[in-house]
């Protein structure tokens, strides 16, 4: 044994027996008599033993060199790497170590995990098209039919979104994410093995959507409501993968559907959704709690945020005074601040329809880009060469904005007013294209439009209801763009079917982007004049509860009642 027995003080050089060991202290009692110094054998006392008779024949214990080879050599053993202590205690230092880094790195490995989710659910939903003309070909249907069992995998994404919030009463969003994930796998594994093209309205259409709402919308809650500091960065980043996985699913998708088919390559990708995208959401378990943030407060970019410290204080000094004013009666019992639903805000309702007017027409740069260019007289070829200049331009600009949209000195709200201006042009120079290198330019600008339209209003929301209503304003978003999704494949496909022609759905979708510039104008307007300025308390004389009420520029209070918090 390396380490020595509790009982006896074994020396690591005595390799025999002991001969004649002499009797112990706590023998049979023939020698009461502690030994001397000159009759210690090595392993044959224990310390305890020796000091028990004799106190002062500890120390001369200690001095011996035979006793101190023993415990140098015991605490070797104990040190050395094959001790069971020793490689435990370094397991649980490794194991702090890399529980340390990861809370530090927390923000980073969550969002790289949400972005490999979105690279695989998202990016392989946006490859539909590549299995368009196989579904044709096998099933026989127009063009129509096919195209509606992926627009309505992308309206189901975006309107399932109201059904998210009531699962996350009950279930946490890795939980919800974890059943999306689910859900798209089972979804795609079910959709190669139907016999006709109307079975994938359900498999693929509706339950695919489902999957992959649950999994959007519960990790951009997640990752917003954690982060609100970076949100801009954060809400760019994670788009970006589901680009640069539209980008990279499009040639493995081709290969596989040339090498064994559609179905056989449908088994595939569930299979590899499923074995990459679950391990991407342990990440979600070691999320930080959201921090707390006050009623008053707004969004960590306005200068709220010391303004609201200062009416903390004053409120408290406030409900001091209304105890001293009350102090004949029973004490006061203080009601919650009542915080207004965000389907009650004016704002809200315009920023909704912005956001649904925008979609109107983003619902030309996704479905109808390569038709339009085909409608012009250019190849097919051609037209897929617009699509990746305008995708790889998207993913470039998503880039840039992550770097310094956290950084602005203005409101972002007036920053997507500044690039829906900017795309109200880009569109409108869509009707004049002299020749495919001049389309090739304008496809530089339809990135930008993308760019903008699909991640920006995201930031926005939080920017104007605060960080509190994160949920709310995403859900706002994804139902609004969800409806303006709808209204695009009517109105851009009927004024097509019935004119032949895109130039009545490109003035339509300028003048959906001028509405939209004109509404985020609107909206910083309105959000200043029904914005909380104050606090006032008012005390029930029946009940003695007092509720902090809080004030709006356009209602009157009076001053001694008055908090100021601007």
């Amino acid at each position: 044994m390396c380490a020595p027995s509790s009982k006896r003080l074994v020396d690591s050089t005595t390799t025999g027996p002991v001969d004649n060991p002499p009797p112990s202290s706590a023998g049979d009692g023939e020698s009461n008599s502690a030994p001397m110094p000159t009759d210690y054998h090595p392993g044959s006392y224990t310390l305890a033993a020796v000091t028990q008779d004799d106190p002062g024949s500890a120390h001369r214990l200690l001095e011996m060199p035979d006793y101190q080879n023993s415990n140098l050599h015991q605490k070797v053993c104990i040190d050395s790497d094959l001790h069971p202590m020793t490689r435990t205690r370094k397991l649980l230092n490794a194991k702090n170590k890399v529980l340390s880094f990861l809370r530090q790195k927390c923000g980073v490995i969550l969002t790289g995990a949400v972005c490999i989710l979105f690279f695989n659910i998202i990016g392989w939903m946006g490859c539909y098209s590549v299995l368009f003309v196989s579904l044709q070909d096998e099933f026989h249907s127009s063009a129509t039919e096919t195209g509606w069992v992926g627009s309505l995998a992308f309206i189901i994404t975006s309107l399932v979104t109201p059904f998210k919030d009531c699962l996350r009463r009950r279930f946490s969003n890795r939980s919800i994410c974890i059943i999306g994930v689910i859900c798209c796998s089972v979804s795609v594994v079910t959709s190669s093995l139907v016999p006709q093209l109307f079975y994938l309205f359900f498999t693929f259409g509706v339950l695919y959507g489902v999957g992959t709402g649950l999994v959007f919308k519960s990790s951009l809650d997640l990752l917003l409501s954690r982060f609100p500091s970076y949100c801009g960065r954060v809400s760019f980043l994670i788009l970006t993968g589901s680009t640069a996985g539209v980008f990279a699913w499009t040639p493995i998708l081709t290969a596989l559907i040339d090498l064994w088919g559609w179905r056989q390559t449908c088994r595939i990708s569930a299979a590899v959704i499923l074995l990459v995208c679950l391990p991407s959401t342990l990440p979600m378990g070691m999320a930080p709690p959201p921090p707390q943030f006050d009623d008053t407060k707004k969004c960590p970019n306005t200068k709220n945020a010391h303004d609201a410290e200062i009416a903390d204080g004053k409120l408290k000094s406030d409900r001091k005074k209304a105890r001293q004013t009350r102090n004949n009666k029973e004490e006061i019992k203080w009601a919650g601040l009542k915080e207004k639903r965000i389907l009650f805000m004016p704002e809200a309702w315009l920023f909704g329809l912005a956001n649904l007017v925008s979609y109107v027409s983003m619902g030309f740069y996704n479905v109808n880009l390569v038709s339009y260019a085909t409608s012009l007289g250019y190849s097919s070829n051609q037209g897929s060469t617009l699509l990746t200049i305008a995708a790889a331009s998207e993913a470039g600009c998503k880039l840039v904005f992550a770097i310094f949209v956290d950084k602005l000195p203005f409101r972002k709200a007036h920053l997507m007013a500044v690039l829906s201006l900017a795309s109200t042009l880009i569109t409108l120079s869509c009707a004049f294209v002299p020749s495919f290198s001049v389309l090739c330019v304008i496809g530089v600008g339809m990135g930008l439009l993308r760019a903008a339209m699909n991640a920006l209003p995201f930031p926005v929301g939080m920017e104007i209801f605060g960080p509190r209503k994160t949920s709310g304003s995403n859900t706002l978003i994804l139902f609004a763009g969800g409806l303006g999704t709808i209204t695009s494949a009517f109105a851009i496909g009927g004024t097509y079917d019935a004119f032949n022609s895109y130039d009545v759905a490109i003035y339509i979708c300028t003048g959906c982007l001028l509405l939209t510039t004109v509404l985020y104008v609107l909206i910083p307007l309105i959000s200043r004049l029904h914005k909380v300025i104050g606090l006032r308390v008012r005390i029930d004389e029946v009940t003695g509860v007092a509720e902090v009420i809080p004030v709006v520029e356009d209602e009157t209070v009076m001053i001694e009642e008055f908090v100021t918090v601007l």
